[in-house]
């Protein structure tokens, strides 16, 4: 179970957080198991705290985002209701949420995950914002996704395993940058897009399934690409840009 010192000291804020890491710099940080929708715990932001030694929130819960704590929301900041807010969040080690339930709008836009980030089995209702986040390896095994999920502009320095998991409709992948990426056996609802991202090295699409109009407008495969086994709803679209740009800035993108 979770260590009740370090969700205390969570409740403390950033400051207080990122003031206690610095002198506690190899204390593995212990979250597993907390139920972040009642309690004292309700109150935990978690928007740029930064763990330096290996965070664990196995099978840990939290709620739907309020709001105003959403990207575009407006107003005063009421009681975050347990959200899952890590937007602008620092993992400098393995960060663990492997069984975590998230209500509606996580937020980790804007997160660095320097080693190794695992959201195997995760359940993510609508609206997850993962934009713009940093990975140096990630695995999402078997995770399940609600509508608009939010995958773009990320950047995936190693990975990513995206082995069997499940997304609503309209999940969004533009401007991703992978190295070598499985989708090995994923469903994707309606409106599944990669537009303007690349594949550096590998990708396996093998046996997974796109709904209506899933897009790879001007996805760049610069290394192997398998659609063995593929199954597409109607209007997939691979349309290409000018070939010579798009062979540039997608060579530049890999650098």
């Amino acid at each position: 179970m979770a260590n009740p010192e370090h969700l205390r000291i969570a409740r403390d804020g950033k400051s207080g957080w990122n003031s206690w890491r610095l002198t506690h710099p190899s204390e593995r940080v212990d979250f597993t198991g907390t139920d972040f929708t009642v309690g004292e715990n309700r109150d935990i932001v978690f928007s740029g705290f930064e763990f330096d030694c290996d965070a664990d929130f196995t099978d840990t819960i939290f709620g739907d985002t309020p709001i105003p704590y959403q990207r575009y929301g407006t107003g005063p900041r009421s009681s975050p209701n347990g959200a899952g807010l890590f937007d602008g969040a620092v993992f400098r080690k393995d960060a663990n949420f492997r069984r975590a339930k998230f209500g509606q709008g996580a937020r980790f836009d804007g997160a660095v995950f320097e080693a190794g980030a695992t959201f195997t089995d995760a359940r993510l209702l609508n609206g997850a914002d993962f934009s713009a986040a940093v990975f140096g390896s990630a695995g999402f095994g078997y995770a399940c996704f609600g509508d608009n999920t939010e995958f773009g502009g990320v950047l995936f320095v190693r990975g990513p395993g995206f082995e069997g998991s499940v997304f609503g409709n309209s999940a969004t992948f533009d401007g991703a940058s992978f190295e070598r990426a499985s989708f090995f056996g994923s469903v994707f609802g309606h409106e599944a897009a990669f537009d303007d991202s690349v594949f550096a090295e590998l990708v396996q699409f093998n046996d997974s399934v796109f709904g209506d109009n899933a897009r790879f407008r001007g996805t760049a495969f610069e290394g192997r690409a398998f659609f063995d086994g593929v199954e597409f709803g109607d209007r997939a679209c691979f349309e290409a840009h000018d070939q010579q740009a798009f062979t540039d800035a997608a060579a530049n993108r890999v650098k």
